[in-house]
């Protein structure tokens, strides 16, 4: 399986420091008034502490209801700490707030040194990026069922969750505290999850089951389709290799060979989409073509299966399955050649480049999206009382990710290659 672990977090006493800000900032009436919502939230957190840490299954739902709880206290109630101000609080005298030491682990090196941070979006962060990772393994796990369109639908919320991380102010700044909180880490995360999402729309068009006629039209779109793939693996790969010296070596003390893998898909992708190319040459009675496809797949899948992907032994059995495809379509498309067409094999080079097709976008839960508090908060009778939102205004929002990351449409012709 596909090594994205859950960020755990050390268990922590809410209701404390809640009782006591709100002891201090509101009347008895008020303080009984949230008794009620102080024990859930409380309750709800130490159920998400036990989840994480024992690795059984944990609804992605549970942990978006924790999240939304979060929200209600944090428009109620300033998190932070006194006498240890984070990015988030003023740094010019002291700010009254809940006193709280939210404590995690790092996804990709869950045994390093954890955490510990004292500002409520720190918790929330953290929460979406579990949300994100719970949903990417529900992905994995109705494609390894057969359900591809369900699948695509999961890599599409994941994708948009770790969108959400890039984008938004308040998260904006915490890769300086945990390294797969920062830009590079989602960026990659953000590609990934599209790239399986496409991957999923890929194998039920390409189902013959379910298609229909292999026509010439049919088969030019799954060759785009899979170019789209491989694109989307590729930008991934980039963000993973091209990222900042930090995240580099972060990442590859990781137990799960990440850029490994992304390069991998990158190239078997890539070997897909010339085969399907040279289907459609093979039906446009464009033999010399259809050899020089299968010449260029081979040289992609050998490239893939040179690599060492001795930790993703079920990865490498799909590889070698269409290794075997491509090189005995290749062995009869050359002998029909000599025995029947003789068309001249043109050179690969001074072929028209394959169009990368995307057809998939990040898609944002509702409950992530919705910015009000509703009717169900814990602290819904409390008024919300004026308080600083003890948000840094050096650190504006990053804008929203570029076509390159979230494409929307199709994408345009592009050269063939390594990323």
């Amino acid at each position: 399986m596909i090594g994205i672990e859950l960020k755990r977090c050390d268990p922590v006493q809410l209701a404390p420091p809640l009782r006591h800000y709100i002891s201090s900032h509101f009347n008895k009436d008020e303080a009984k008034l949230a008794e009620s919502g102080i024990t859930s939230l409380d309750r709800e957190r130490a159920g998400i502490t036990r989840s994480l840490a024992s690795q059984s299954d944990l609804p992605p739902e549970a942990i978006l209801a924790y999240y939304n709880s979060l929200v209600d206290a944090g428009e109620r109630f300033p998190f932070g700490s006194e006498s240890q101000p984070t990015t988030f609080l003023i740094k010019t005298g002291k700010v009254p707030c809940v006193k709280a030491p939210f404590q995690w682990t790092d996804s990709y090196r869950p045994t390093a040194k954890k955490v510990l941070d004292f500002g409520i979006d720190f918790e929330k962060a953290c929460c979406i990026f579990d949300y994100g990772v719970l949903v990417v393994r529900r992905g994995l796990r109705e494609t390894r069922d057969g359900q591809l369109q369900a699948a695509c639908s999961s890599f599409k919320l994941a994708a948009g969750a770790f969108s959400h991380l890039y984008t938004t102010k308040e998260f904006s700044v915490l890769g300086r505290l945990s390294m797969d909180l920062g830009p590079d880490s989602l960026t990659m995360l953000i590609n990934f999850a599209l790239a399986q999402a496409q991957s999923c729309f890929f194998q039920v068009a390409s189902d013959p089951a379910k298609a229909g006629e292999a026509s010439e039209a049919r088969l030019d779109l799954l060759a785009k389709l899979a170019m789209g793939t491989a694109e989307l693996f590729a930008q991934a790969y980039n963000a993973s290799n091209n990222a900042s010296n930090g995240f580099q070596q972060w990442l590859i003390k990781c137990p799960f060979p990440w850029r490994l893998y992304l390069l991998f898909q990158h190239y078997t992708y890539l070997a897909t989409a010339l085969l399907w190319k040279s289907k459609k040459h093979q039906a446009a009675c464009e033999y010399g073509e259809e050899i020089a496809r299968l010449q260029r797949a081979k040289h992609w899948v050998d490239t893939a299966n040179k690599l060492d992907m001795s930790q993703l032994t079920s990865t490498t059995r799909d590889a070698k399955e269409l290794q075997q495809q491509v090189l005995l379509r290749l062995e009869l498309a050359q002998k029909d050649n000599e025995r029947i067409y003789f068309a001249a094999v043109p050179k690969t080079e001074t072929l028209d480049e394959i169009e990368k097709k995307i057809v998939v976008q990040v898609t944002l839960s509702d409950d992530i999206s919705t910015h009000h508090i509703t009717h169900t908060g814990h602290f819904i009778r409390l008024q919300t009382r004026s308080r600083s939102r003890c948000l840094s205004g050096s650190h504006p929002a990053r804008g929203p990710l570029s076509s390159t990351l979230v494409p929307e449409q199709d994408r345009g012709a592009g050269g063939e290659g390594s990323p």
